[in-house]
């Protein structure tokens, strides 16, 4: 099984060639994942080199789509089988939850054609100071989308998950935003071991002093929880690493598509 990730602007296609049975599943997958946790736009899995899929193994698809749910907004589409693969996709139910297009450009095109979204990335350092970079790059990001519901949670949010990433993670840290059709999310990735899980205890409104919140140690993914829309968190597949993702579902009039 030959595996290629080719980067197109915002969409990475991987080429997959050979035969697709129980032992090269896992590597499909992991590539798969390894190129979502990069949070393209999207990812096509181009199968015109692929001869065969044995039954069952083509869920490697649809489940490599759902592990990848640590990012929101990353989709994933086939293109390119041949009429036995495309017979065996169809049979599996994958096309069921993954999209089959004929041609690549149709895929990347598919791909594209979602509401307009914006979206920045940013590197942080890896001290305290970098919660402060953080809230300064999202501030501005922020002003510059025109977002105004809910920045105040969305600063806060922002500031406890690099703090999070700081204090139990491992660098690099890295910090993306995006809006999309009325949801704000935010996700930083680290390269820490590990699923972080929130503390039992609830954080109360007795800490946030000022509007600066006063956290014990363990409690910052209970905030996270208390204030998003929704979270989660996805490790990486290949490599030590992870991503804490949120939402904030903001109103569909809000969008905006500067840059």
């Amino acid at each position: 099984m030959l595996i290629h990730p080719s980067p197109q602007s915002d969409c990475t296609v991987v080429r997959l060639a050979g035969h697709i049975d129980l032992a090269a599943t896992a590597d499909v997958r992991r590539a798969l994942l390894k190129v979502m946790a990069e949070q393209p736009v999207a990812v096509v899995g181009d199968l015109r080199g692929v001869s065969s899929i044995d039954r069952a193994c083509a869920d490697v698809f649809p489940t490599a789509w759902r592990e990848s749910g640590g990012w929101p907004g990353v989709s994933l589409s086939l293109c390119c089988p041949s009429p036995r693969v495309r017979d065996r996709l169809r049979a599996e139910g994958t096309t069921r939850f993954v999209a089959v297009h004929d041609d690549v450009s149709s895929a990347v095109g598919a791909a594209r054609a979602v509401p307009p979204y914006v979206s920045r990335t940013t590197p942080l350092r890896f001290d305290p100071r970098a919660a402060r970079d953080a809230r300064t790059f999202a501030r501005a990001t922020f002003q510059r989308w025109g977002v105004e519901e809910n920045l105040d949670d969305a600063l806060l949010l922002v500031s406890e998950m690099v703090s999070n990433s700081v204090c139990h993670g491992a660098p690099p840290v890295r910090l993306t935003l995006r809006l999309q059709e009325g949801l704000l999310r935010i996700a930083v990735n680290d390269a820490g071991q590990g699923r972080p899980r929130p503390h039992l205890s609830a954080v109360t409104p007795e800490r946030l002093i000022n509007g600066v919140l006063i956290v014990e140690s363990g409690r910052g993914l209970s905030l996270i929880e208390m204030v998003s829309t929704a979270w989660g968190v996805s490790e990486y597949t290949v490599g030590p690493g992870k991503t804490v993702w949120c939402e904030l579902r903001r109103s569909a009039h809000s969008v905006t598509t500067s840059r």
